[in-house]
């Protein structure tokens, strides 16, 4: 719990080791080093943090070990997971029973509103006003034009789509630009994966956040 000299208060949750960000604080390694330390216990209250004249107090509510959480611990974490999941269910069968032929019609019947979205790419992770919603992404370019698709679950709630339009991407009859790209991308993360796999393969302890 964070709570800054304007009274307000801010919960961070699961929050790492190596983390660099807390919603609505600015650099707040400080803080994380010092929720990370080793004589912070649960319920431990901080000195004053002044981050470039914000004051700042923390607050360490909760402390997991590292490993699989006892049942107690992430139970309404779970129930909530349980009950998004069965009004999800709830929601594609009453979508599923809809009336009428087209999106409008069941919209309609429904009492929901057609939004449109354009150029979506592939690539796309988030739809406007929506948020990350790659399952529906997926789903509209795996659908073809006209047709109804079945209830998709997303993360922001139970989708009906229809695609009006697909455009066909043209295929550079060279691709050595994109061929390079990719090579550089998995160039850049060699580094980075070689280092993972050596700390996993042999057991080591991060303790990096006790001086970065």
């Amino acid at each position: 719990v964070v709570e800054d000299h304007g009274l307000s208060k801010r919960v961070a949750d699961n929050v790492r080791p190596m983390d660099n960000t807390i919603p609505g604080i600015d650099q707040p390694r400080n803080i994380i080093q010092w929720a990370f330390g080793d004589r912070t216990e649960e319920g431990s209250i901080s000195q004053i943090f002044d981050l470039q004249g914000r004051f700042v107090v923390a607050r360490l509510a909760k402390a997991r070990d590292e490993g699989v959480a006892p049942l107690d611990e992430i139970r309404d974490e779970i129930m909530e997971i349980a009950i998004r999941e069965k009004k999800a269910q709830m929601i594609k069968e009453e979508f599923e029973n809809a009336g009428g032929e087209t999106l409008d019609q069941k919209a309609e019947s429904l009492g929901l509103e057609v939004r449109t979205f354009e150029n979506i790419a592939f690539s796309a992770n988030t739809l406007q006003g929506m948020g990350n919603e790659p399952a529906v992404i997926g789903s509209a370019f795996a659908l073809q034009p006209n047709n109804i698709s079945a209830p998709i679950e997303g993360n922001a709630g139970v989708f009906l789509i229809e695609v009006t339009n697909k455009h066909e991407t043209v295929v550079p009859e060279n691709l050595t630009a994109q061929q390079e790209q990719l090579k550089n991308a998995f160039r850049n993360r060699v580094p980075n994966d070689a280092f993972r796999a050596i700390q996993e393969s042999a057991e080591v302890e991060d303790r990096r956040h006790r001086f970065y």
